[in-house]
């Protein structure tokens, strides 16, 4: 059994190889209860079904336990005692029959057909990355359920089930974004569910809001210029320190560049360097719009060139730029050291971490005039109008100036735009 599976709980794997769910009923719902336990067989030796139907028996297990709660009625009718005297759920019992009935999928049938679905999207993953991944989907659904007091199907959500849904995730305490998150998985699933099995309805989840006034106390705070010269002065490895200067001129997210191989760095015909940033063996970008190329100021042409020269090994172009990172599980590794080091300098506002750099590089071209459009060009943003989607994008040249311009008010960054002739990137 993998580690993971074994950090599950109340999910077992008997001698037999069968998952199943086993869960010991609260003390004090055990005379309603009239049983110690929930075991529940998910009739599967398979790791994949094993997951979608694990939540399922989860979430029902929660809903028998609340109604408990709520009621504290006589315990379960004999009619609910599986073979070997343990509870299980009446709708579990009746599974073959509604099956029988050729119902629609159900909201954890939907994370089956997403996963299937995706599966190449996530065969680029390998480990905790992957796991991560997986994880972050059965969490999302494992919220729906518990919402909706049980596994719906899914033709039968609505707009208030969505709604209800939000208000849920509010209640536990998630952050606006983190809110807005969830609702954009959930409903990535649904949206699956409805194009596999052609129902006709419209996604309940589709630009369903979240307050404006909560997100925004959720906002990260850009870095202000002594901030961005202390974190240009941390003590990090070689290779973070790179990454912050990186970070710092061209305002990408910390996985592009983390992710950068050496064919992504380029140099344009009027000399100076750029980095393509663009889905690689080593990871893939956040959106279509992310793909994109960024000039590179000078002080990140000459940091580039200083850890090549230190790196032993020879140069190919799918090899990471930075070997430490540039992996399943990098960037977050990456992150968490920086945020370790940020912290320990004493920026401590919870609203300002390593993206408050990205922040920063949007509010420095923000006040230096620098258009819209050219903004969310040089830092992977989409265009809001059908129009800026004509012709073939700004030029490096016009991306340089502006961000030339802008490292002034970068503390440290403020270093020559102009293109280094000399340097062999």
């Amino acid at each position: 059994m993998g580690k993971w599976i074994q950090r599950v709980p109340y999910l077992q794997r008997t001698r037999h190889g069968i998952f199943r769910y086993r869960r010991v009923v609260p003390p004090s719902l055990k005379a309603a209860a009239g049983k110690r336990e929930i075991l529940v067989s998910l009739r599967t030796k398979s790791v994949h079904l094993a997951e979608g139907r694990f939540i399922k028996a989860h979430a029902e297990a929660e809903a028998w336990l609340a109604t408990l709660r709520a009621s504290l009625s006589p315990s379960a009718p004999s009619s609910d005692l599986d073979l070997d005297g343990s509870w299980v759920p009446p709708t579990l019992k009746a599974e073959p029959a509604a099956k029988a009935t050729n119902c629609g999928p159900t909201v954890s049938d939907a994370l089956d057909l997403y996963l299937a679905e995706k599966r190449d999207e996530f065969a680029a993953y390998r480990g905790r990355a992957l796991q991560v991944r997986l994880n972050e989907k059965r969490r999302v659904i494992g919220y729906l359920v518990a919402s909706l007091g049980g596994d719906r199907e899914v033709e039968t959500l609505t707009r208030a089930d969505a709604r209800s849904f939000r208000d849920f995730l509010g209640r536990k305490g998630l952050s606006a974004g983190s809110v807005k998150k969830n609702i954009r998985i959930a409903g990535a699933i649904l949206a699956v569910a409805i194009a596999e099995r052609q129902i006709m309805m419209s996604n309940p989840f589709h630009r369903l809001a979240v307050k404006a006034d909560v997100a925004a106390i959720d906002a990260r705070l850009p870095l202000t210029s002594d901030e961005i010269e202390t974190v240009l002065g941390l003590s990090v490895n070689n290779e973070l320190q790179v990454i912050l200067t990186l970070l710092v001129s061209t305002g990408a997210r910390l996985g592009e560049i983390a992710g950068l191989i050496w064919g992504d760095i380029c140099r344009s015909e009027q000399g100076g360097a750029y980095i393509e940033i663009r889905s690689n063996a080593v990871r893939r970008l956040k959106t279509a719009a992310s793909t994109r190329s960024v000039p590179l100021l000078e002080n990140s042409e000459m940091a580039l060139q200083r850890l090549r020269e230190g790196q032993a090994w020879p140069f190919k172009p799918e090899q990471p730029v930075f070997p430490r990172y540039g992996r399943s599980g990098g960037p977050d590794a990456a992150s968490a050291a920086l945020m370790k080091a940020l912290r320990a300098v004493g920026i401590n506002d919870p609203k300002k971490s390593v993206h408050s750099i990205r922040h920063s590089v949007k509010q420095a071209l923000r006040d230096i005039g620098c258009p819209r459009d050219i903004r969310d060009a040089i830092q992977g943003h989409a265009a809001p109008g059908i129009s800026e989607h004509y012709g073939t994008g700004h030029s490096l040249a016009v991306m340089r100036k502006w961000l030339s311009e802008a490292a002034p008010k970068l503390g440290h960054g403020a270093a020559s735009g102009v293109p280094n002739p000399e340097s062999s990137l």
